[in-house]
């Protein structure tokens, strides 16, 4: 199968309900196939298109201002190597963001608001033309933020509040001066979540140290706990591998007790702005302080069993990684639900205390609607920051493949960690002839950014 029919795949297949994290398996007893796509060619769009990232280059040093067209060039030229054009591509992400969750005014980093990037010098302290939002100010707002900011009011707006450098404690002092309150401060990463009044957006945002006000909006599971795990066919190449002296942190809805799962599985729970903490002393942790195991969802405990199940309870059904030793961190809630800010809190956890747990592996089976470029969200910031401390994060493409191009979710929208769409085969072995993309895995490019995703496909 080529990267063009991966992703433009049709979706005539019907709905197959399964999850789209690494692991998830159609049911069979036969080869799980897994094909490799392309992890890092990127795709643009003409000058003009709504979802274009590069904007205006008005005000640019001519040095950028050159190397923005040549980068836009060489991205037009891969969108024809890959087969579909820009009034595609685009076409195809705007029917589908509104079922991803996403904003249908999304705009990138450098066009935010109206025509903010385009605006002279002399003009940037003036309002914009849809609100009496400053320019300068909506040039650090998501569209959501700037929605909010517009409408204002002094109902309080969650944000998540991204800084040049790590927030000092005085800042707490400065939101608190604006009516807001912080929510959730980071060890590892710059940044805040704070509840504000929406009438206090425009004076958070022109703080000189504030990067980008996002709002901290809703992370839900993906996938469906219906699909199985199929153990790789005796003799094949895959059956050889387990998941022996290797960490794997699981972000989801936690991990019950389960006889298939062994009784050592720490965890620990973020729900609802808590902040569990390991004591650790001479470089050692000397107190777990976990918060005990438990999934009202049900989600978190079915990665689990596909990682590293041991088939205590049915031989035939083994995790892929038997032998992985898991580590549970709770950011959704009982409905598989969570917000941005306890999703991020437990990452920064990991960067801040998973060499302790020896992790090395971390897997994200959730995602939310995708609002901003890949260049200022946080939770794609915050699970960068985990690929380049040296995890391997692994995060599921989203369950929106029926909506088209551009529903790969965020932080699956990521360049950097491995995105995972799933692949109907049809329970057929290691017969590869008949297999597809599955109609509800979601499909790239991603929206706005034009990253070629997803990076595997599983069954």
């Amino acid at each position: 199968m080529s990267n063009q029919t991966d992703i433009k795949q049709n979706t005539d297949h019907g709905d197959c309900p399964g999850n789209t994290t690494m692991n998830i398996m159609k049911r069979t007893l036969g080869l799980a196939a897994v094909m490799a796509l392309l992890v890092t060619t990127t795709l643009s769009q003409d000058s003009g298109s709504a979802l274009n990232m590069s904007a205006s280059t008005k005000g640019m040093p001519a040095a950028e201002q050159v190397g923005k067209a040549e980068a836009s060039e060489a991205r037009q030229r891969e969108i024809a190597q890959y087969g579909f054009t820009a009034v595609e591509v685009e076409a195809a992400a705007n029917e589908a963001v509104a079922a991803a969750g996403g904003s249908q005014d999304f705009v990138g980093p450098l066009a935010v608001g109206a025509g903010a990037n385009t605006e002279s010098a002399d003009e940037e302290s003036s309002p914009d033309q849809q609100g009496s939002v400053p320019a300068a100010a909506a040039a650090k707002m998501s569209g959501a933020v700037l929605r909010l900011a517009r409408q204002g009011g002094n109902g309080p707006a969650e944000i998540i509040v991204s800084y040049a450098e790590y927030p000092e404690l005085f800042e707490a002092g400065r939101v608190e001066a604006l009516g807001g309150e912080v929510v959730r401060r980071y060890q590892s990463l710059d940044m805040l979540a704070v509840s504000i009044p929406a009438d206090a957006l425009v004076d958070l945002a022109v703080e000189d140290t504030v990067d980008r006000l996002s709002l901290d909006d809703q992370v839900v599971s993906m996938g469906s706990e219906k699909d199985t795990a199929g153990y790789p066919a005796a003799g094949s190449s895959n059956s050889f591998y387990s998941g022996s002296n290797v960490g794997v942190a699981v972000v989801d809805s936690g991990v019950s007790d389960h006889l298939d799962l062994a009784a050592n599985v720490l965890q620990y729970s973020f729900v609802g702005g808590a902040v569990p903490t390991p004591t650790v002393a001479n470089g050692e942790v000397t107190a777990f302080n976990d918060t005990g195991r438990d999934d009202k969802y049900g989600h978190g405990t079915h990665v689990a069993g596909i990682l590293a199940g041991d088939g205590t309870g049915a031989s035939e059904y083994t995790g892929l990684s038997e032998g992985a030793t898991l580590l549970s961190l709770q950011a959704l809630d009982g409905k598989g639900q969570g917000s941005t800010s306890d999703v991020i809190a437990a990452i920064d956890w990991i960067a801040t205390y998973g060499s302790y747990f020896d992790i090395r592996v971390v897997n994200l089976s959730l995602g939310q609607g995708v609002t901003e470029s890949i260049e200022t969200d946080p939770l794609v910031a915050a699970v960068n920051n985990l690929w380049d401390m040296g995890y391997v994060v692994v995060v599921a493409a989203g369950n929106y493949g029926n909506h088209g191009y551009g529903t790969i979710m965020s932080p699956a929208n990521s360049r950097k960690v491995i995105t995972v769409g799933s692949l109907t085969d049809s329970g057929t072995g290691d017969d590869t002839s008949d297999d597809y993309v599955s109609s509800f895995s979601s499909r790239g490019p991603t929206l706005g950014d034009m990253v070629l995703k997803p990076d595997l496909l599983a069954p």
